[in-house]
């Protein structure tokens, strides 16, 4: 039934969130800046805020990048030159390419059935950086990058663009997997293509989307794929 599945990046299949601590913690040891677990978790609450701001158009890339840590330094009664650290956290962050287990093997298993695409809404400098260090970039073909497009999930026009970088396949030929329930699977859902949610913590669908798939293991999706093509 798929021809073409599109893959989120972050926590889809790279481990965002190890790679985010090494990052935040490496810079504030740069920085000469006393780094601790509550630090962080600060830090990855206000950075969840941002990036719904962004998602629901109320910031720009570029405004994200420092407003987290203009927020951070804010809280922490910390001086602090956001901008600047945030320069250095972002390439602390493009040299991170760590995967989640068993992405290689089911990308392998994958690519002799489907044609594979990735869409995602983070920074430039960061993705391609880490794509480009990774085992995993030759089988992504298109990549698209919010930041480089001018639109990002759940917004149709970022999914114009996946689409005519894909040549326009049929709707029903797509499936999108990915661990937002907010802008993966409500772009997916809004641009009428199935949605498959990665959702290892077994979070609720709070807001009741009418989800195609859900998994809790990454090993699920080959079975999920097979069982939908021999109906």
């Amino acid at each position: 039934m798929y021809q073409w599945l599109l893959f989120d990046a972050d926590n889809t299949l790279f481990d965002f969130s190890l790679a985010e601590e090494k990052a935040f913690q490496a810079t504030f040891a740069a920085q000469n800046l006393p780094f601790s677990d509550k630090t962080f978790q600060q830090y990855k609450q206000i950075n969840k805020i941002v990036w719904e701001q962004f998602e629901q158009g109320l910031l720009t890339p570029d405004e994200v990048k420092v407003t987290r840590f203009e927020r951070l330094f804010e809280a922490l009664h910390i001086e602090q030159d956001s901008k600047r650290f945030s320069t250095a956290y972002t390439d602390q962050l493009s040299l991170r390419d760590d995967l989640l287990d068993g992405v290689e093997a089911l990308l392998a298993t994958l690519a002799p059935t489907y044609k594979m695409g990735l869409i995602t809404n983070g920074l430039k400098k960061v993705q391609r950086s880490r794509l480009a260090r990774s085992s995993i970039q030759s089988y992504f073909d298109p990549v698209i990058i919010s930041e480089e497009v001018g639109s990002k999930k759940p917004e149709t026009k970022i999914f114009d663009v996946a689409f005519t970088a894909m040549g326009n396949p049929a709707k029903a030929s797509v499936l999108i997997i990915g661990d937002s329930l907010s802008s993966d699977i409500l772009g997916g859902i809004n641009y009428g293509i199935d949605t498959c949610w990665y959702n290892p913590s077994r979070k609720p669908n709070s807001d009741r989307l009418p989800l195609t798939y859900e998994i809790q293991s990454l090993d699920q999706l080959p079975q999920l794929l097979a069982e939908k093509k021999g109906n």
